[in-house]
């Protein structure tokens, strides 16, 4: 993931993070996903699988479509929700109607 993208990553789950009064221990604590790992992703040292990015979402009250959707309009309003999450390694299924 190019740094544009693990910077607005990071933001965002720190933002989230700090609106839930929530410490980098009581967020790895509530999603299982070690203390380690979120601050990795808050510094921007760490591509998240899609796994720790679900489970860091559920707990945060994140949508992973808006998560994706804040992330392409910080990237460029020219590309695809289905591109952007193939650039974050996300397998993303839409329904189909």
């Amino acid at each position: 993931m190019p740094i544009d993208d693990l910077t607005a990553l990071g933001q965002k789950m720190r933002e989230a993070r700090k609106k839930k009064d929530l410490t980098q221990q009581e967020l790895a604590d509530l999603s299982h996903v070690s203390v380690k790992q979120i601050a990795n992703i808050e510094k921007r040292k760490m591509n998240p699988s899609y796994l720790i990015l679900r489970a860091l979402a559920k707990v945060l009250h994140i949508s992973l479509d808006t998560l994706i959707l804040l992330l392409q309009l910080k990237i460029g309003k020219h590309r695809t929700a289905e591109k952007i999450g193939y650039k974050l390694g996300l397998m993303l299924q839409f329904p189909h109607e």
